[in-house]
Order: C-alpha cells, then structure tokens, then sequence
C-alpha cells in the first residue's frame, strides 16, 4: 500500500493481506481497494445514466415546440444517446474489472490455502517419524536422554531459585543473545516454520509413543482434534510444575485511577479532560479500538456504552508485561500465557471476568473484546467461553489461532508475518476469522533495539490504521455487526464511560495460609 504512513524506512510500502472470513480467500489491501473503487466508479456511471433518462424523459417534444426549439431536439438526443452509451461502457467494464479482481484474491488464497495445508500435513508427519526414531534408539540414548533431563531439570531449578539481582543478569545476557539474531527473529520463513513446529508438538510426542501415523493423523489438528497445541502446553506445565515454574495462584482485582489522573476517582465520563492518548467517543474501527488497550499499570479497561436500548460495554485487555516462567506478583506473565494456550483456568483470564463483573457485563450484556498479545488470548478464549454476549472480537499479535470461538462471533485478527509471538499460538483452527497480515519490518531496516520488533505495539497500531483505511469488505462487515447499536438519528448520543482495573496475583503461601 504506497502513500501511506512511513515506518521505519518505508515498511508500510508492504500491503496488508486479508484471509478468511469462511472464504477462502488472501489479497493484498490494495487490490481490495481497487475494486471497492471500481465499485464506486460503476455505481457513478450508472447515477448518470438514470439521469440523462430522467432528463430525456422530463423534456417532451411539445416543449420543445412551444419554445420553437424543434431544430436542435435531433442533435439533443444524439448527444444524449452517445453520453450514455458512454456511461454504460464505464459501468461495465469498472464492474468486469472489480470482479477479476476479486477473482484474482480468491486464486491467490486457494494457493496459499493449499501450501498452508500441506505444511501442516508434512508438519504432522515429520514430527510423528522423528518421535517413532526417538522411541526406537531411545534404548541405546536413554543414559544420554536421563542425563539431559536431570540437566535441564536442574538448571530450570537452578533458574527459579536466582537471587533477583542473578535473575536479572540472566535476563540481560538473553536480552543481549536475542537482540545480537533479531534480525533472524524477524525472518517471516522463521516465524512460519515456529508455527508449524508448535503444532508438530504432539505428533512427536505421539511417536514416541509408537502411535500408529495413521492414528496420529486421526487424534490430531487435522482429525478428531483430540490432541493438538493444547496437549503440549498442558505438558508443558505439568514439567515446569515439577521445578517450581509455571504455577497458578489466585487473583485479585481492583478499580483503578486513569491513566494520566492524580485523584482517586476510578470512573471517568467520555468527555472529561484527561491526558490519556484513547479517545474518549464511541470506538467504530480497528485504530479506535486498539487506542484504548491500556499500557501503564492497568492492565484492564472497560467503557461502558449506555444508549437507548440500554447498556453494551468494550473491554481493551493489555499485553504480557512479565515474560518470566515463575509466577511472582503480575498475572499477565507466561504461566498465565502458557495456562491459557493449555486452555486451563489462566490468572490473566479470570482477573478479566472479574473486572467485567465490577462493571456490570452479565451474560446477557453485549461486549466486544479487544487485546494485544497474551490480552488477545484472553479476548478470544472469553469470546469461546460462551458465557457472555460477545459481539466482536479485535485482537493484535496474540497467540490464539487455536482458540475456538465460535463462528457467529465476528473476529478481526492482525498479525506481523515476521512477528513471533502469534505463530507461539500455532495454524489458525478456522477459516471464520478475518485476519489481516503485514510485514512490519523490512529486510532493509536498521536494527532496532527491540528483540521482536515486529511484535512492538506501534507496529500494530499503524496496521489498525492501514485496515481501517483498506475498506475491505469482510473487515468492514465485521465492524458492522461490533457496532450494531440503536438507529441512526437517535436524537440523544450514547453516554460512555471508562474504568480501569489493576490484578495482581495472590502468593501461593498467603493463599494456603488463608485455606488452611
């Protein structure tokens, strides 16, 4: 998409792509707007027409006779007849050439459909062989194999039992080890084989179990779906488990200031000062909504939207904000990550119920969820809970491809294709979502500081902004129906009103402490 905003060296000359929307379907954001431009041109010519025929049809041959301008009727009606002979030639070909178009979207979709298929079939098949071999010379490595658990064991110990100023040097060197190879961290080829790897996951394990293929393609993503991401992660934590890591506490949940605000009061009107960059009107697009998600030590807000027909409310959910593998005092940490890909009862996602209950959505109350990162986990995995009226959902960088919210939910995803921490959440487990792709950072940039700076927040922000301006018909449909709300020329304007909420995790100690 040229002539849009800069980033970074012109990365924003790499269009958006949209896919899904049970079509199968991948173009460029240009392409759709071509058409939809197209579109407007037919839908002009074809205004023209219908007033040239209201004009030959409201002049008749006794006015002219009257106005003794008989002569000029023949040349009239022959410029009239060429003008919309015209007229009609543009309509038809601006429609013949928005529906190649269109056509042209939908072959580049099967293709990429069909790749992404056999992708995940060699994905499954490879990683099914690798754990079969592993289970055949499993006997002849198994003092090497014991040897490297106890090691991996007990540096995982070892890791969780740092002092926090050790913890912190540790921190730095991976910092310092993953920023020296973000270049190849941003590789699009890289972030694709991650998301086909997490899914091979279970295959191998299943090998290694000398599972059958054939049964392992039954059980697996692309089967029964009896075992898939889910499976590994629940691994995952029962093994981080056993060093002290990966554990999940309580939560509790607190209203809190705005950001920006020095007094107490936790709940503020949509037209009162404050220096918060979120607008403060009724969210309508991708760009309004991803404004709101909080970034300072809120990690929840909520605005209530109060109309005619009563209350709806939008809940913005923020990104992880503690990356460590122990449980400590923030619930948007990776237990919580990992929990919830597992689809267990994850810290983040039950502090967000909370909050949603302190203000006031119940069941039958409408809401759309939005999140960024681990918050657009826990958007989609509410949104599949099926326990509240979920209209819409807008996530940004999360891992939730696997996240089984229902069809009839309108889903709006961004994702980075050099951006890592969505492909952690594996292949998308339906075609309903509509997900809209961009590369962020160009082969050509400079680096950055950033380890994932396709993953930065910005990145999304301006992806938001290139969807919203693409017109794409699938996007804006789903918009449609996030923001169905009372008829157009309501006399009075819907009152909207922002809480922020703050979770903190409860120790294990207090907590056992409380039970016993």
């Amino acid at each position: 998409m040229t002539g849009g905003e800069g980033v970074g060296g012109g990365a924003d000359d790499r269009s958006i792509t949209v896919s899904g929307g049970g079509v199968v379907s991948v173009a460029t954001a240009d392409l759709y707007r071509l058409a939809h431009s197209l579109d407007r041109v037919a839908a002009e010519a074809e205004a023209g027409i219908r007033s040239l025929d209201r004009i030959e049809a409201s002049v008749t041959a006794t006015q002219l006779e009257a106005a003794d301008a008989i002569g000029v009727l023949a040349g009239a009606e022959s410029g009239v007849a060429e003008g919309r002979a015209i007229l009609v030639t543009i309509a038809a070909r601006a429609a013949a050439l928005a529906r190649a178009l269109r056509a042209s979207a939908e072959i580049y979709g099967a293709t990429d459909d069909l790749v992404d298929g056999l992708a995940r079939g060699l994905t499954s098949r490879v990683g099914a062989g690798v754990g079969l071999l592993a289970s055949t010379v499993g006997v002849l490595l198994l003092p090497g194999v014991v040897s490297a658990l106890a090691a991996g064991g007990g540096l995982a110990g070892a890791l969780t039992a740092l002092a926090p100023e050790q913890a912190l040097a540790v921190g730095e060197a991976t910092r310092r080890w993953v920023g020296e190879r973000k270049t190849l961290l941003s590789d699009p080829a890289l972030v694709t084989l991650v998301r086909h790897a997490v899914m091979g996951v279970d295959d191998t394990l299943l090998g290694v179990a000398r599972v059958p293929g054939v049964v392992t393609e039954l059980l697996g993503d692309d089967g029964l779906g009896l075992v898939g991401l889910a499976t590994s992660a629940s691994l995952l934590i029962a093994a981080g488990g056993a060093v002290g890591a990966l554990r999940e506490t309580e939560v509790r949940v607190r209203r809190a200031p705005p950001p920006g605000s020095s007094g107490p009061s936790t709940t503020t009107p949509s037209n009162a000062a404050l220096s918060v960059p979120p607008p403060t009107s009724v969210p309508t697009g991708i760009a309004d909504r991803a404004a709101r998600v909080p970034s300072g030590s809120a990690q929840v807000r909520i605005d209530r939207i109060d109309e005619s027909t009563g209350p709806r409310f939008e809940v913005f959910v923020a990104g992880t904000v503690d990356p460590s593998l122990e449980a400590t005092k923030e619930p948007w940490d990776m237990t919580s990550n990992v929990t919830a890909i597992a689809g267990g009862d994850a810290a983040s996602v039950r502090a967000v119920e909370r909050a949603m209950a302190l203000a006031g959505v119940d069941a039958q109350t409408p809401v759309v969820m939005t999140g960024y990162s681990q918050g657009g986990l826990i958007a989609a995995t509410v949104a599949a809970s099926g326990d509240y009226d979920v209209r819409g959902v807008v996530t940004l960088g999360a891992p939730a491809g696997q996240v089984a919210v229902p069809a009839e939910i309108p889903w709006v995803a961004l994702e980075h294709t050099d951006d890592l921490v969505p492909a952690a959440g594996g292949t998308w487990a339906t075609d309903d979502a509509v997900v809209v792709r961009r590369r962020a950072v160009g082969e050509d940039e400079e680096a950055t500081a950033y380890a994932l700076p396709a993953h930065r927040f910005d990145e999304y922000e301006r992806t938001a902004r290139l969807t919203d301006a693409a017109g794409e018909s699938r996007v804006e449909a789903a918009l449609a129906a996030m923001n169905a709300g009372p008829p157009s020329g309501e006399a009075h304007p819907p009152r909207v009103t922002s809480t922020w909420f703050e979770a903190e995790r409860v120790p294990r100690d207090e907590t056992l402490t409380r039970v016993g």
